[in-house]
Formats: structure tokens, C-alpha cells, sequence
């Protein structure tokens, strides 16, 4: 599956919310080359039947929805912030003092973004730090200040007070700071990170996977942000776990999960209780997002085969998979043409 990967092969996928009504059945972003196959991608809008696609601008991924769905963030062709309503309309772009690269998350009241802007001292040495961008003014604000430290996936919290970073150390520490950027203190350390880091929808725990062994094996945990304890939600030695994905209730976890190439998608209550096992397709499935209504999960998986994928390795491309949790059905969002696609979040109304 086609994958953007970010130092030490770190995966940062973080999206939240489309523009649509609280009774609509949301919209699905996604990444897709299928235009250019083997060009650089695009992000589109996409209801969730496959109708009404709407293509935004050249992507290097890291897309999110604003929390009231108005609009949509993304790194755009030249490292800086694209940002357009839901509809596709009123297209800005701000231009970085560095390049973006490692994640992107707003603020639960839609006035800033916070980012992680990359400065290059040499061919082998990157200067990397968390920023606040005010979306109206373009205004940047600098939180941390460690020009040793590669941080990287800044998440904010539910109600807007902190945000959580990560850093590219060995062990991998995971941070919590004020919104301002005071008050930083360590919540806990992983051997190798495995993917972003996000929040449970209460603001008590952060969810994160830690790759373990010889294999690098994903295992997901929660760790409380009060105290620091860190929990094994899967404790699968020999599988790999990834991909979490908080259910918008926060009571369940979406996850990919099994033999690497062969992982299929997961859901789990949020203690890890209750494990049901929803896809069984011959295809590798990743990146789970809820629907609004948390009946039904996006996901990607690949390779399908399609007209044009004689052109490609394998004669395969990547899709978009809908399926439904109570009844295990699952559909190709994507039907016709050449192109990988990849990477969809569903909105959370």
C-alpha cells in the first residue's frame, strides 16, 4: 500500500471533520494520483455513496477537517498550509518560513492549527518545531524551542487547553504542554513509535502504538494524562496492530490489525475488550475512520484491480472501502479508472 513516510518511518495520518449537517451522513476526504497516476496526489471531498467529488489542490497529505466542518487543512505542493471551505471554494494557501512535515491538528474553536515546521541546517541535519498558525491572519506563534529535537504530530486536546507532541528520540517521548507552549512536561516514553498520537474524545487519554521485537510488531496503548500510566490495549505479540481510530462516542477503537499484508480492520471496545474482526478480504486494509453514526468504517486497502492497472506493478491500484460493523458488508467506494487512492476520514457529522 502506498504510504507517505516521514523519518524513521514514522506514519502521520491525523483528519477529523467535513462540512455537512448533523443529520447528513458526512463526506469522505481522501488522496488519490488518479488523474496522474505516479504524479503527486491530490485531495478530494467525496460523499460517502462515491457522487459529488470535489477535487482541492496538490497534497503531500497531513489533511484535517476543522472542527465544525467548515473547512479543510492540508501540506500542500511546496511544504506550506492549503486551507478551503467544505465545498472546495475560497482556496488559500500560507506560505511557511520552513516546510510542514509532521502533522497538523486545529484547535477545537477553528482559530489555529498547530504544526510542526521543518527548517534543514544541512543535507543530514533538520531543525523541527511545534507552531501555532492563526487561520485568519496567517500569524505564526512558536511553542517549542529545541533546535536538537525532532518533534513532530502535534495533537490538540478536546477542549483546547494543551496539545501533544512526539519527538524523534530513541526511547520516543511523548509530551504534553499548554496551548501556549508553557508548561512541558514528559507524559511517557515508547521504544519506537508507530503512528500519530490522538486524544480520547474525553481528554483523559492519549492513544499511541508502540512497535515492539525484532519484527516491529504495533502494539496499541493508552496512556492517562494525568498520571502517566500507560496500558496494552491488543498485547498481541506476534500481530501487528496500527491505525487506531477513536469511535465519535469515544467508547470503541477502530484499528487495523493481523500478519504484516495481511492486517484486516478491527474494532474494540475502548477498555480492548469485546475484539471483533469486520473485514476478512484478500487485501491489505489500513487507515480506519468512523462515520458519523459510528455504524460504518473507511477504509483503505489495496491492491484491486481496475481498468488501467495493467499499466502498474502488479496490475493493481489502492481503493476505498466502506464497511458496515453490524453486518460485516463491505463496498468499493471506487468503481472505474486507473489511480491509487487513499488515506479517506470520514466527518464526524
Amino acid at each position: 500500500m502506498k504510504r507517505f513516510v516521514i523519518f524513521a518511518a514514522v506514519l502521520l495520518l491525523p483528519l477529523l471533520a467535513a462540512g455537512c449537517s448533523p443529520t447528513s451522513p458526512g463526506k469522505i476526504a481522501f488522496v488519490s494520483d488518479f488523474e496522474e497516476p505516479g504524479q503527486i496526489p491530490f485531495a478530494y471531498i467525496v460523499d460517502p455513496d462515491g457522487s459529488n467529488q470535489i477535487r482541492l489542490d496538490q497534497c503531500h497529505y497531513f489533511l484535517q477537517w476543522s472542527p465544525d466542518g467548515t473547512r479543510i487543512a492540508f501540506c500542500g505542493l511546496e511544504g506550506g498550509i492549503c486551507i478551503a471551505d467544505a465545498d472546495g471554494t475560497n482556496l488559500s494557501k500560507v506560505e511557511l518560513p520552513g516546510i510542514l512535515n509532521g502533522g497538523l491538528s486545529w484547535s477545537p474553536d477553528g482559530a489555529k492549527i498547530a504544526i510542526v515546521c521543518v527548517f534543514p541546517q544541512s543535507p543530514n541535519n533538520y531543525i523541527a518545531e511545534v507552531y501555532t498558525i492563526n487561520v485568519e491572519t496567517g500569524e505564526l506563534e512558536r511553542l517549542t524551542d529545541t533546535p536538537d529535537i525532532y518533534e513532530y504530530g502535534p495533537s490538540w486536546s478536546p477542549e483546547g487547553s494543551q496539545i501533544a507532541f512526539a519527538t524523534l528520540a530513541s526511547p520516543f517521548p511523548i509530551y504534553v504542554m499548554d496551548a501556549d507552549g508553557s508548561k512541558q512536561r514528559l507524559l511517557t516514553t515508547v521504544p519506537q513509535l508507530g503512528g500519530p498520537i490522538s486524544w480520547s474524545p474525553d481528554g483523559k487519554k492519549i492513544m499511541y502504538v508502540s512497535r515492539i521485537g525484532e519484527r516491529g510488531y504495533g502494539e496499541i496503548y493508552l496512556v492517562d494524562v494525568e498520571d502517566g500510566t500507560s496500558i496494552n490495549l491488543t498485547n498481541s505479540p506476534d500481530i501487528h496492530d496500527c491505525d487506531p481510530a477513536w469511535s465519535p462516542d469515544g467508547n470503541r477503537i477502530a484499528f487495523s490489525s493481523g500478519k504484516y499484508g495481511c492486517e484486516q480492520i478491527h474494532v474494540m471496545d475502548a477498555d480492548g475488550s469485546n475484539v471483533a474482526k469486520l473485514t476478512d478480504e484478500e487485501l491489505e486494509c489500513h487507515d480506519p475512520s468512523w462515520s458519523p453514526d459510528g455504524k460504518k468504517i473507511a477504509f483503505s486497502a489495496g491492491k484491486v484491480r481496475r481498468p488501467g492497472g495493467e499499466e502498474v506493478l502488479c496490475g493493481h491500484w489502492d481503493s476505498i472501502f466502506i464497511v458496515d460493523i453490524d453486518s460485516h458488508s463491505v463496498t468499493d467506494l471506487i468503481d472505474a479508472g486507473p489511480g491509487d487512492y487513499w488515506g479517506p476520514f470520514w466527518s464526524p457529522r
